[in-house]
């Protein structure tokens, strides 16, 4: 929970910041692996070669993402989480994913999306990020939405966030 707290701190000059793909998801990985889990990151697409920056605050995201981890890893308990990347179009698509309890698969259902719009909160009742995943997501153009492949065997959340374009510099 304090590590959920850490990762949403503003810049030292309080200026939100965009991120990189690559920062974006060792930062990602490396809170998840303090709260717990295993994680294994996918290889990159090939696709995003280039270096892609994320146009949005940094901060809003990763407390958002860390927050929802949190509160996978306390209510479902999820050790095992798969960390994935891929450029679609103009956008990052952010792939979390996880193999449910087959006990847990009616419960999860019924969860998820308390667990993606809902601000997620510690044991105290306070917020862990200023608002949920699929929030954040959608403030900034962008789309959360859960996964659960037919045999339930398979859950993802993916986000879907704006990629920063740059602009062309103009020719005289």
């Amino acid at each position: 929970e304090r590590l959920a707290h850490r990762a949403v701190a503003e810049p030292a000059d309080g200026t939100p910041t965009t991120i990189d793909v690559d920062e974006l998801v060792a930062r990602i990985g490396a809170a998840a692996d303090e709260l717990g889990y295993e994680v294994a990151s996918r290889p990159a697409d090939s696709s995003a070669a280039p270096p892609l920056r994320l146009d949005l605050p940094a901060t809003e995201v990763i407390g958002a993402v860390v927050a929802f981890l949190a509160l996978l890893r306390r209510e479902m308990a999820v050790v095992q989480l798969h960390l994935g990347t891929r450029r679609v179009d103009r956008h990052l698509l952010l792939d979390l994913g996880w193999s449910p309890d087959p006990a847990e698969v009616t419960r999860l259902l019924d969860w998820q999306g308390e667990a993606l719009d809902a601000p997620p909160e510690d044991a105290a009742g306070r917020p862990l990020a200023p608002q949920g995943l699929r929030p954040m997501a959608r403030a900034h153009d962008g789309e959360a939405w859960f996964n659960l492949d037919r045999d339930g065997t398979a859950a993802h959340v993916k986000v879907l966030l704006p990629i920063a374009v740059e602009t062309p510099e103009s020719t005289r």
